[in-house]
């Protein structure tokens, strides 16, 4: 798929980019401007939580290492057995591991066990091993909307041969395509894919590229399903990340976040 018209500019890639360098350098990421969909205020209210680190992303992470670099996986993830940090044993088996694995991503039993289940189901599966044959995992891509705006996006798999992205998502019911259609919808994975093919055009515009989801089941058997939005669905929310910036650039200069429109609505349900 290719966008007809370019939002982005200025674009240059770069691989082997460590995730926290690429967090913390410049730039607005689609999950970082998402909020801005809902209003600048809920972007400005998200700018300013203090997000943790739930079980969830951890799960998410450790998952994307395995199916994408498993030999990092095996280097950077670690099983926490169960402590008991009622007890004083327990607390102190706790910190000894804490210390012993500093820098690791800790999963619990359960999760280690879901993400080995995923990771495998996931490479397993023949099209997947063509499909990551060749390319390179989280590659990091950075561009300008305008003079002042900076933005960013990082992809699981890229094959700039043969013109595709991989994004891996877990999901935590059965992957038929009503559940599918509905969590793209859900959690803005259409906007996320067009921020990233808007990425891609301004780093090769003469290039047609395909991005193509991996849905994995978060439970056994842990089904596993390849996915793709219309290109028209893309081209559509094109709009809707420039209707962001714009808005975004304008509650700046301004200092107003405005939240919902002050007015009467009809639904008709």
């Amino acid at each position: 798929m290719t966008m007809n018209r370019a939002i982005f500019k200025n674009a240059k890639l770069q691989n082997n980019l460590e995730d926290k360098a690429y967090r913390q350098a410049d730039g607005i990421s689609q999950s970082e401007l998402k909020p801005m969909l809902i209003s600048p205020a809920h972007y400005k209210q998200a700018k300013e939580e203090v997000t943790e680190e739930t079980d969830a992303m951890r799960l998410g992470t450790a998952t994307h290492l395995a199916a994408f670099q498993l030999e990092h996986f095996h280097n950077e993830v670690v099983m926490s057995p169960k402590f008991d940090k009622r007890t004083k044993d327990g607390k102190a088996g706790w910190e000894r591991f804490q210390h012993e694995n500093a820098g690791k991503l800790c999963l619990s039993e359960d999760d280690y066990s879901k993400c080995i289940g995923m990771s495998e189901a996931v490479r397993s599966i023949p099209l997947f091993s063509t499909l990551t044959q060749y390319g390179s995992p989280e590659v990091s891509i950075f561009a300008d909307y305008d003079p002042v705006t900076k933005v960013k996006g990082r992809l699981d798999w890229f094959n700039d041969t043969a013109n595709f992205v991989l994004d891996l998502k877990t999901l935590g019911k059965e992957a038929n395509e009503f559940n599918i259609k509905n969590t793209i919808r859900d959690r803005g994975y259409d906007f996320q894919a067009a921020y990233y093919m808007q990425l891609l055009n301004a780093v090769y515009p003469d290039k047609v590229f395909r991005f193509i989801f991996v849905f994995v089941e978060s439970s056994a058997p842990h089904g596993v399903r390849f996915v793709e939005i219309s290109p028209l669905r893309l081209l559509d929310k094109v709009n809707d990340i420039e209707t962001c910036l714009r808005q975004l650039n304008a509650s700046k200069a301004s200092g107003i976040w405005a939240g919902y429109k002050s007015e009467i609505v009809t639904l008709d349900i």
